[in-house]
């Protein structure tokens, strides 16, 4: 299964890249009619929005360090996602909802995900809470810089204890449509969703639940710290696409599990201005269990 999935997944890299390639043609040919705008100081760019966005959220496995809201603006997200087990499928659903209180800072409620038809014991009902800031804005030399902090609260079903996460992000410019991205992240877990936090919850808030994961198998319990780093490349096919491929490396969910790597393929499609959609595949390249072997995921996203 590992050497199929790896298999796969270099694979469907490199079309990813051959598609990029052939796709530069196309890039930018009307500024005016791209929902992605050139910057308030008249400067192109990248065909990113006013602020820097261009959609590279928390929802992928590594995003960017421009805020997703501008001030006053807000963003719902709504989020799902099929994870594949050895022995099992998880279906899952989420949402979310930010405000942009300045244009480089922005505040995130995020109705945690649950596995649909899978009953109680998950902690429905947590939010976790997202306070997101840009620090410093790219430069010739220097990569934009932003930092964000996430904690999740047990409002849910038979919840306790306060998970916290901290995340730095650099995004960089690299010309041609082209960017680059580094993360780094850690994550103190206090608690656990409903009778066990069942999974990964890496997947930015589409959690994948396994049964026993917490109290059965070879696992000894969740573990009480986590870190991990990412890198990302993400390239502006079109006036309208975004194509998105992300190595992520970190640490297991639970005590006696190596550390996971996951590579991501991603792409954003503008609907119109105020709405998108993104996509993204997630393969396990290490074949760790609690991790699952492989991810789809798919969220609409709305401005107004």
């Amino acid at each position: 299964m590992k050497t199929h999935l790896f298999r796969t997944a270099l694979v469907l890299g490199l079309s990813f890249a051959v598609q990029s390639a052939n796709a530069g043609d196309v890039v930018k040919s009307s500024q005016s009619q791209s929902p992605w705008v050139a910057t308030q100081d008249g400067s192109d760019g990248g065909g990113a929005a006013s602020n820097g966005y261009m959609e590279v959220s928390k929802f992928f496995n590594v995003r960017e360090a421009f805020s997703n809201v501008e001030a006053g603006e807000w963003e719902l997200e709504l989020e799902s996602a099929w994870d594949k087990f050895d022995d099992s499928d998880d279906f899952s659903m989420g949402a979310s909802i930010k405000y942009g209180y300045t244009d480089t800072m922005h505040i995130e409620l995020e109705f945690m995900p649950i596995v649909l038809f899978e009953g109680g014991d998950q902690g429905a009902g947590d939010v976790e809470l997202t306070l997101f800031n840009q620090f410093s804005d790219e430069t010739d030399d220097m990569p934009a810089v932003a930092a964000w902090l996430a904690a999740r609260f047990p409002t849910g079903d038979g919840s306790n204890g306060v998970d916290g996460e901290m995340h730095l992000n650099f995004t960089k410019t690299l010309g041609d449509g082209w960017r680059s991205h580094v993360e780094g992240f850690g994550k103190v877990n206090n608690g656990e969703r409903g009778d066990g936090d069942r999974g990964n919850d890496r997947f930015d808030g589409l959690l994948s639940f396994k049964d026993n994961l917490l109290f059965g198998g070879n696992n000894d319990g969740r573990r009480s710290f986590q870190w991990g780093m990412g890198v990302g490349l993400d390239y502006q096919s079109s006036d309208n696409g975004l194509c998105i491929i992300n190595y992520l490396n970190e640490s297991s969910e639970t005590e006696g599990d190596a550390r996971v790597q996951t590579l991501e393929l991603g792409y954003v499609h503008h609907l119109n201005e105020d709405e998108a959609l993104k996509f993204a595949f997630d393969f396990n390249l290490d074949g760790n269990d609690s991790s699952g072997d492989f991810a789809a995921k798919v969220l609409w996203a709305l401005e107004f």
